[in-house]
C-alpha cells in the first residue's frame, strides 16, 4: 500500500510544524515552540514528456444519490472535484507479456494492517534555538471491500489502534490525542478498476485526523491504461487540496516483478507547496519533500501485502522577522495479514 495520499503523510506532519511555528510568532522574533498536534499538509512535478496520457476522471461530474450507488448498505459519498484526480503518463511499457492491470477485488476480501510511522524533525532559527522533535506512531486498522457500484469498488477501513511514543512527552501527548482520534472511526472510498479514487465518505469526522485517516485509508493507486509488463515505469501527477493547503505530486512507480496477481513495485515520490494554497503564514513557506518506496499490491483482493517508504522533507520560511528552517525524516512500514 503505497498510495499517493500515504506518501503526502510526512508532509502533512512536517508542514504542521511550520505553520504551527508561524502561527505562533508574535511578529517580533520571538517565536513559541510549536504545537505539533495541529495537522495540515503539502508537493513537486517533474516535468513529463510527450507520452500517452489518462487522465483518470470519475464517469460522472455529479455524485448520485445514495440510493442508485448500486449496493445496499453504502454510505452517501462526497465526490471530488475532478480536477483533484491524478493524470497517469505511461513512460515505458515494458516488456512482453503486457497486460492491462486493474483492481477487481470481489467483496468480502480484507486485510488486518499494521502501520508503523517513525518521524525526526529538526528546526533551525525562526529567532529560538534549534528545536528537535521525533515520535514513533503504530496504528492498526482492519480494510475490507465492502461493495460494488456502477463506478467501481468500495474500500472501508476501520481504525482499530493507535499508539504513539516520543522522547519529548509534550510531542508525544499531542500526537496522542490526534491517533487516538482515529480508533473506531471509519473512512470508505468508492475506487475505480484503474486505481482512482472518485469519492470518500467519512473523512469529516476524524477531526485533525483527517490528513492521517484519509492517507491511511487509501489502498488502490492509479494505474495505466495500456498494457504493461515487467519493467513498466508510470507517472502519475495529482494535487491533494486539504483544506485549502494545496500539494503538488508526482509519483514515479517501476514494476519489477509480476507473481500472478501481485505487482512487486518500486516507488518514488515528489511534492511541493502549491502556490495557490490559503492558509495563515504559508505565502512565506516553501516545502520540498522526496520520498522512495517499495511495495507488493495483489490487485485480485484490492490491497497490498506489504509495504515501506523513506522520505525527506524541508519546510522553509522566509518570513524576515523570524526564518526558520525544518527538516523532517519519515520512515513508514506496513504489513497485512488477511482478515480470518
Amino acid at each position: 500500500m503505497f498510495s499517493h495520499r500515504l506518501a503526502v503523510l510526512p508532509l502533512a506532519l512536517s508542514l504542521a510544524l511550520a505553520v504551527a511555528v508561524v502561527a505562533c510568532s508574535d511578529g517580533a522574533g520571538e517565536t513559541a515552540t510549536a504545537d505539533p498536534s495541529v495537522v495540515t499538509t503539502s508537493t513537486t512535478a517533474p516535468s513529463t514528456t510527450a507520452a500517452p496520457t489518462t487522465t483518470l476522471a470519475p464517469t460522472t461530474t455529479t455524485a448520485p444519490p445514495a440510493a442508485t450507488d448500486g449496493a445496499a448498505g453504502l454510505p452517501e459519498f462526497d465526490y471530488l472535484d475532478p480536477a483533484t484526480f491524478p493524470t497517469v503518463e505511461l513512460v515505458d511499457p515494458g516488456s512482453e507479456p503486457r497486460a492491462v492491470r486493474v483492481w477487481m477485488p470481489p467483496v468480502g476480501t480484507g486485510v488486518v494492517m499494521t502501520t508503523v510511522l517513525s518521524s525526526e524533525s529538526e528546526q533551525t532559527g525562526g529567532g529560538v534555538d534549534s528545536i528537535s522533535s521525533d515520535f514513533t506512531a503504530t496504528i492498526g486498522a482492519t480494510t475490507e471491500i465492502v461493495g460494488t457500484t456502477d463506478d467501481g469498488f468500495v474500500v472501508r477501513t476501520v481504525f482499530d489502534s493507535a499508539t504513539v511514543s516520543s522522547s519529548d512527552a509534550f510531542t508525544e501527548g499531542a500526537l496522542e490525542s490526534v491517533y487516538s482520534g482515529l480508533i473506531g472511526k471509519a473512512v470508505q472510498q468508492l475506487t475505480r478498476p484503474d486505481g482512482a479514487i472518485v469519492a470518500q465518505a467519512g473523512i469529516d469526522e476524524l477531526g485533525q485526523g483527517d490528513v492521517l485517516g484519509n492517507g491511511l485509508g487509501g489502498i488502490a493507486t492509479p494505474l495505466p491504461a495500456e498494457p504493461i509488463g515487467i519493467g513498466a515505469v508510470w507517472t502519475a501527477d495529482q494535487v491533494i487540496d486539504v483544506e485549502g493547503i494545496r500539494i503538488n505530486q508526482t509519483v514515479t512507480t517501476r514494476l519489477v516483478d509480476i507473481q500472478g496477481d501481485q505487482l512487486f513495485i518500486e516507488i518514488e515520490a515528489t511534492s511541493m507547496l502549491d502556490p495557490s494554497s490559503e492558509g495563515a503564514g504559508l505565502e512565506s513557506i516553501t516545502l520540498e519533500g522526496t520520498s522512495t518506496g517499495t511495495a507488493i499490491w495483489d490487485l485480485s483482493i484490492g490491497m497490498p501485502v506489504m509495504a515501506s517508504s523513506e522520505s525527506i522533507q524541508i519546510v522553509e520560511s522566509s518570513d524576515p522577522t523570524a526564518p526558520f528552517t525544518v527538516r523532517t525524516v519519515t520512515a513508514i512500514e506496513i504489513t497485512a495479514e488477511p482478515v480470518e
